[in-house]
């Protein structure tokens, strides 16, 4: 799962969409937004994502949470948890 691994800067975080288009097939990406919370500079998104590893061919589907912090304009803090097992299970040969 080479794009799923701790992030620190907004580089790397910036390198993590690069990093998924690389190795899923972008035509098959989904995500669907079931619930977004706002409380002052946070926020919180609930969804489903879908998609499939272009190495393998293999689809992984599953939900995710994903926490933001907004500060001056600038996302000072994401946290994204997702289905990490099924991505590693369409990873696999």
């Amino acid at each position: 799962m080479p794009w799923i691994r701790p992030r620190s800067t907004a580089a790397d975080c910036a390198a993590q969409a690069m990093e998924l288009m690389e190795h899923t097939v972008p035509e098959d990406a989904r995500a669907t937004v079931d619930c977004f919370l706002v409380d002052g500079t946070d926020a919180v998104l609930t969804g489903h994502v879908s998609g499939t590893v272009r190495a393998t061919g293999k689809s992984f589907a599953g939900p995710f949470a994903l926490r933001l912090t907004v500060e001056n304009g600038r996302i000072t803090r994401h946290h994204l948890y997702e289905n990490s097992l099924s991505i590693a299970e369409a990873c696999t040969p």
